[in-house]
Order: C-alpha cells, then sequence, then structure tokens
C-alpha cells in the first residue's frame, strides 16, 4: 500500500514554498527570529529527528551548524532568509549538516550576481529615481522602518547580503 506523500519532504521544498510565499517583502526589512517557528521547518526537522514533538531551539540544529545559523539570523528578511538557505541546500554536499562555508558561499554568489548589473559600491543619495526603484524592486535596497508593514517614514539602506561580508 502506498503511502501519502507527507510535505514537507526536504529542506529545499521548504525552502521553495517559503520564499515564494515571502517574495513580497523581498524589499522590507523584518525580524526573522521567529523563524524557526514555521511550520513546514518544524514539520520537517520533527520528521527527521523522528519526534511528534520538537523544542523550537533544535529545528535548526537539525540542518544548519551553529555558525551558520548565526550567519542566517543576520540576513534582513524572511524572503532573504529562505532563498539563501535554497540556493545552500543546493551547494551542500549532502553529508550532514550546512555549514558557515556554504552560507558565505552562497552570500558571495549572490553579490557577484548582483554586481554585475549594479554598482554596488554607489550611495544610495546618488542613485538616480529609476536606478533606486529597480534596487528596491530587487531587494538590493530595503526599506527599513519601526513597522515593517506599514512603510510611511521607513529609511532605505542597502541589503546587507549585496554589501562585503566580514569573515568570522
Amino acid at each position: 500500500m502506498n503511502q501519502p506523500n507527507r510535505f514537507p519532504a526536504s529542506l529545499r521544498d521548504v525552502a521553495i514554498l517559503s520564499r515564494s510565499t515571502f517574495s513580497e517583502y523581498r524589499s522590507v526589512w523584518q525580524d526573522i527570529s521567529i523563524i524557526d517557528q514555521g511550520h513546514h521547518i518544524s514539520l520537517l526537522a520533527q520528521q527527521l529527528r523522528g519526534v511528534d514533538n520538537l523544542d523550537r531551539s533544535l529545528v535548526f540544529p537539525t540542518f544548519f551548524t551553529a555558525a551558520a545559523v548565526k550567519l542566517l539570523m543576520t540576513l534582513p528578511n524572511h524572503f532573504w532568509f529562505w532563498n539563501v538557505v535554497y540556493y545552500a541546500v543546493g551547494d551542500s554536499t549532502g553529508a550532514g549538516l550546512i555549514d558557515v562555508g556554504v552560507i558565505r558561499r552562497v552570500l558571495a554568489q549572490l553579490r557577484d550576481r548582483c554586481a554585475v548589473v549594479y554598482d554596488l559600491d554607489r550611495p544610495i543619495d546618488e542613485l538616480t529615481a529609476h536606478e533606486l526603484a529597480v534596487r528596491v524592486a530587487k531587494g538590493v535596497v530595503l526599506f527599513k522602518g519601526e513597522n515593517w508593514q506599514h512603510l510611511n517614514g521607513a529609511e532605505l539602506v542597502f541589503n546587507p547580503i549585496f554589501q562585503p561580508q566580514a569573515e568570522g
């Protein structure tokens, strides 16, 4: 008898669904501190660990090293978190946890691809209205304010993904 396929089947599936869900927020700075409470990643962690309930603190360690989690938690919003995870899953060897080296490689690849199209060194105040609009639409420049759901009064800042990353 065939058992029904239970979603999610993999971390890549969770990342695909989640980055699609949050794609409209690619240009808005958000608090991502609750991202490990997401239903799909928690369900997958439970499945992989073979348990019915799993403490929140064990969700990320099911997939990532502590250093990788620390770097992932610096990302500016849910979309970029899941986009980086998507590419990290593809870039990892599939053996063991995704480590910080994989996350750094993905970030460098994203920056390199973006740098081919945009001058990432130009200050925001030197961009034309069109250049700024395109960068906001692509998530290179983000709205950052007190409340990510209401952008009135938000400042424009560069997405840290597209800025040089410090090692460590």
